[in-house]
C-alpha cells in the first residue's frame, strides 16, 4: 500500500463529502495554476477551489503563500471572483469554505508578497471563526455545514 499522508486523506474526505453533497460533479485539477487548485463543475456552474489543510486540533493554522494568492487570483480571473473560493480542511472536523472575496478582506492591503498566516478556530458545537495575518476576523461565523453547498447554493 502507498502511503499518502494526511493531505491526500483529509483532501480525499472533502471531496467525498462535495459529490455526496452536490451529486454529479467534474473535477479537475489545475496543475497549471497551482497543485491545489481545482475548478469544479455542476450542471451549468463552473467554480474554482483552492484546498489547503491543517491538522492540529481545535485551532487550525494556515499558511498561504503569494503562489497560493497568485493562483486564486488567477482562477478568479476565469470563474468570477463570486464564484472562487478556498477550502480550507480542519483535521477530521470538516472544511471551512472562504469566498476568495472573503479571504482577500482579511489580508491587509499592501501586504503583497511573502507568506500569510491565517487561523481557523471552532468552539465544540460552534461554527468555523477565521482570523487573517493581521489578527482582522471576518464579522460573521462559518457554518460547518456551509461545505460544500456553498459552492454552488449562491451563498459568498
Amino acid at each position: 500500500m502507498v502511503e499518502h499522508g494526511d493531505q491526500a486523506l483529509l483532501q480525499g474526505a472533502a471531496f467525498y463529502q462535495l459529490v455526496d453533497g452536490c451529486g454529479t460533479v467534474a473535477l479537475v485539477k489545475r496543475r497549471d495554476i497551482h497543485d491545489c487548485a481545482y475548478t469544479i463543475e455542476a450542471g451549468a456552474s463552473t467554480v474554482g477551489l483552492l484546498l489547503k489543510h491543517s491538522t492540529r486540533p481545535r485551532s487550525w493554522p494556515f499558511t498561504l503563500s503569494e503562489a497560493e494568492l497568485r493562483a486564486i487570483r488567477a482562477l478568479s480571473s476565469e470563474v468570477s471572483d463570486r464564484r472562487m473560493f478556498i477550502g480550507l480542511v480542519c483535521g477530521r472536523d470538516g472544511v471551512c469554505c472562504l469566498s476568495a472575496r472573503e479571504l482577500f478582506s482579511l489580508i491587509p492591503a499592501g501586504s503583497d508578497g511573502g507568506n500569510h498566516q491565517m487561523r481557523v478556530r471552532r468552539p465544540r458545537g460552534g461554527r468555523y471563526r477565521v482570523t487573517g495575518p493581521a489578527g482582522a476576523e471576518l464579522p460573521y461565523r462559518i457554518p460547518v455545514k456551509a461545505w460544500p453547498q456553498r459552492l454552488f447554493g449562491g451563498n459568498e
